[in-house]
């Protein structure tokens, strides 16, 4: 496929830290430098005006979402966090979204542990049993009881991965986050997200089979 000329980047740069409730959020990498490389704009550093202001400044695809898959009823983008937007019509006339829980993040540390860097196609996943207690860990996690919205950084799946990693077979714990992951969404999604208000879903996480079919 051919695009035009670029006339824009858009640089949201790698998450050094994120807590918009305490000191605030920054990305490493540098706008400017890249401005002077290539010649051309670059927006960067999106979300500090955004906590400054208040707001939890992630994530960071809501607007992207409602310009670009507007048919959509709700948009889920499993990542290395799974993130959820709400487009208009669906529960109000504005765009809404909200940090969900850990994903890839949680389910390539498992990978890793079994000495892949991936479980493709969730097939070690597939190999393991859900461990029941480890659940009812994960369900106390703090962050789910806060509301909407809100938002996640990497050092915020802490606790999350102390449960899982001390489950001794890693599939076993990669099929117990599965389950976890999908469940928690699940519990996120509004009622009318449902066959009458499609659910789009992207990610490196729409390739990870037993995820998707859990959901």
């Amino acid at each position: 496929r051919e695009f035009g000329p670029v006339h824009l980047v858009g640089f949201s740069g790698h998450t050094w830290y994120h807590e918009p409730r305490g000191r605030g959020t920054r990305a490493i990498g540098d706008g400017e430098v890249l401005h002077h490389r290539l010649g051309i704009p670059v927006v960067a550093d999106y979300r500090s005006a955004d906590v400054a202001a208040g707001g939890e400044g992630a994530p960071l695809v809501p607007l992207f979402d409602a310009e670009v898959f507007s048919d959509q009823g709700a948009c889920l983008n499993l990542g290395g966090i799974a993130n959820l937007t709400l487009l208009p019509g669906l529960q109000s006339d504005v765009v809404q979204a909200s940090d969900l829980c850990g994903a890839n993040l949680l389910l390539n540390r498992q990978a890793r542990r079994a000495g892949q860097p991936f479980d493709v196609d969730g097939n070690g996943a597939r190999t393991g049993r859900i461990v029941e207690s480890a659940l009812g860990e994960l369900a106390r996690w703090p962050y789910l009881n806060r509301p909407w919205p809100k938002s996640l950084a990497a050092e915020d799946l802490d606790f999350l991965n102390s449960v899982l990693d001390d489950i001794v077979n890693p599939w076993d714990a990669a099929a117990t986050a599965v389950e976890w992951i999908a469940s928690t969404i699940g519990q996120s999604l509004p009622a009318r997200v449902n066959a009458e208000s499609a659910l789009l879903i992207t990610g490196g996480g729409a390739h990870h089979g037993l995820l998707i079919e859990r959901l």
